[in-house]
């Protein structure tokens, strides 16, 4: 008799040591660490994530890189392109351009690295393998993020700045990256990687099971303390998930479908401590605001009053802030604004309708095409297909109120994300071809140099903020991070524009740095430049806009229009109104 032949499972390759610790480096140490030479500035994070990303492409070894058609790849590229043409039509920084645009083509070399990953391969280049690198680092991430929650809300006075960032909102969970919003997104993947790693079956262990569903309730219980709203909209996506799809593990759907359940105890649990520790609980006050901030609403009106008088060209690249600023506006309901917080609206009102509406087109065409992988998959990869629409859709939904991918530690994983969800069939085919190819681990070694070299570069504005110790005049560092410096001179010129006395240097240097934020401090000192040099119509120019600010700094230095004057005295120019309006190239 023939003997019965079992078919055996194919066995499921786990990341070895190297493809996971180098994951871990580029997707969960950039959030965790909350030193950073200045505290408002998140450049440590997103260096941190372009070596981490090196460490990646060196542990792919001598893997070539090829240039593949693919609609994303050139959404990436006309975005790197982008603030070039903005250098040449609206005075955009060189320095900022090549920053961006240095992000941008590294994001393109990382969108191809997804892409090239196989459908069936070796443990090594499995895009199995390599998705579930990705989870783990997620969920590493989101389990330390929760951590930190936990202590900056329940237990502030562990924080100490340095490895745990003190919290600027008593009572609400900012995370180490400082700013609630990226915290609970990364709380939000951590529960889609861990549904991944769970439908994969590494939880199979003894109390494995409850150990998967008490760390979720963690991450749900970090979301609640963030009191984002995007976020918990993104946890009910989840839940959905958990109902709809049945092709999951039963414990898994049990934990999305109990979502709601834990994100409701939750807020019984806060809601009490709030009221025995007398803190406002910020969760429940945001909901009460609606689906958004009133301010944001009012920047996106902005916004689209601006994208109707540029729809062609638009703005130019990095210049919403200072075009927002530069626009006269009545209704100005917060000083400082440098981004729209919607994907959308930035896009189309730094790029224009023509180029803007392609980027999009580009982007949801490729988005459509993971859609249908997710919808239409019926392999064991399908599990693959479904967490990557959740972690691309739910960084989708931020971008809606956010702006989380123009930073480097959630650009880089979506774009590889989404590289590794379009190989295919076709893209088999494209590898067969004759493209020139470089070797991903030369790649990798010269992102440390860049990292490494950027950061040393950094350091230049750094010893500008901290004068303890400094053997040189504070003036000295500002001259040579503003001739010396390669990425950062825009922020030298900024310390240069505070510092000196109006005139023609101190004009030079506000103007450039207008281009980086425009706030109180450096707009008065552009227009008492202006004045200075006897343009005196375009510094009651800006004096006007600076005066729509309404902050206590601006009403002191309109102070003096206020009182009535003397028989001889002359109010100053900035009491005066300009004689006509200035647009934007007037201004540059």
């Amino acid at each position: 008799m023939q003997a019965l032949q079992v078919p055996v499972p194919e066995r499921r390759h786990a990341p070895n040591l190297s493809i996971l610790m180098s994951m871990v480096c580029a997707c969960a140490i950039p959030p965790l660490i909350a030193y950073n030479p200045v505290s408002t500035s998140s450049v440590f994070c997103q260096l941190l994530a372009i070596a981490g990303w090196g460490l990646v492409m060196i542990s792919m070894g001598a893997r070539p890189l090829r240039w593949s058609g693919e609609a994303m790849n050139w959404a990436l590229l006309i975005l790197a392109l982008a603030p070039w043409a903005s250098v040449v039509n609206a005075g955009f920084p060189v320095s900022l351009a090549l920053s961006s645009s240095g992000i941008l083509v590294l994001a393109l070399l990382i969108y191809q690295l997804g892409h090239g990953l196989e459908v069936r391969a070796g443990a090594s280049f499995s895009r199995a393998v390599w998705f579930e690198a990705v989870s783990w680092a997620f969920f590493v991430a989101a389990f330390f993020c929760s951590l930190v929650a936990l202590i900056q809300v329940f237990l502030p006075a562990l924080a100490d700045g340095d490895l745990i960032a003190r919290t600027s909102i008593p009572g609400r969970a900012i995370g180490n990256m400082r700013q609630p919003n990226h915290l609970a997104l990364f709380l939000i993947l951590g529960v889609s990687g861990g549904v991944y790693l769970a439908d994969r079956g590494r939880f199979q262990f003894v109390f494995g099971r409850e150990l998967f569903g008490l760390l979720q309730f963690g991450f749900v219980l970090g979301v609640a303390l963030t009191a984002s709203r995007a976020a918990l909209a993104c946890l009910l996506m989840l839940s959905a998930w958990g109902w709809i799809d049945k092709r999951l593990g039963r414990n898994t759907r049990w934990v999305l479908k109990t979502i709601p359940v834990a994100l409701f105890l939750s807020w019984v649990l806060i809601a009490i401590w709030a009221q025995n520790s007398q803190v406002q609980f910020h969760a429940a006050s945001r909901l009460n605001e609606g689906l958004g901030s009133p301010k944001r609403w009012l920047v996106l009106s902005d916004a689209w009053s601006l994208l109707k008088q540029h729809p062609w060209a638009g703005i130019g690249w990095g210049e919403f802030n200072f075009a927002w600023t530069m626009v006269e506006n009545s209704s100005r309901v917060t000083p400082v604004f440098d981004h729209t917080h919607n994907l959308l609206m930035q896009l189309l009102l730094e790029l224009g309708w023509p180029v803007g509406g392609l980027v999009l087109f580009l982007v949801f065409r490729t988005l459509f095409q993971l859609f249908k992988s997710s919808v239409n998959e019926s392999t064991e990869d399908a599990s693959l297909y479904r967490c990557a629409l959740l972690m691309v859709g739910s960084a989708l939904i931020f971008s809606m109120v956010e702006f989380p991918l123009w930073y480097a530690y959630f650009l880089f994983p979506m774009v590889f994300v989404l590289g590794m969800t379009a190989s295919g069939a076709r893209c088999v085919r494209l590898r067969d071809q004759a493209y020139a190819v470089i070797p991903t681990k030369y790649l990798g070694a010269l992102a440390l140099v860049i990292s490494v070299t950027a950061y040393l570069d950094y350091l230049r504005i750094v010893v500008i903020r901290d004068e303890s110790g400094l053997d040189i005049p504070i003036w000295e560092n500002v001259v040579e991070a503003q001739q010396r410096s390669v990425l950062f001179p825009v922020y030298a010129d900024r310390y240069a524009a505070l510092m000196l006395s109006p005139g023609r240097d101190a004009l030079v240097a506000a103007r450039r740095a207008a281009h980086l934020i425009c706030d109180e401090p450096l707009l008065m000192s552009w227009s008492r430049s202006l004045a200075a040099e006897g343009d005196l119509d375009r510094a009651r120019y800006v004096a006007q806009r600076l005066r729509e600010f309404k902050t206590p700094q601006v009403n002191d230095w309109f102070e003096v229009c206020n009182k009535p004057p003397g028989t001889a005295q002359v109010l100053p120019y900035q009491c005066q109104a300009p004689e006509r309006r200035y647009d934007l190239h007037e201004m540059r």
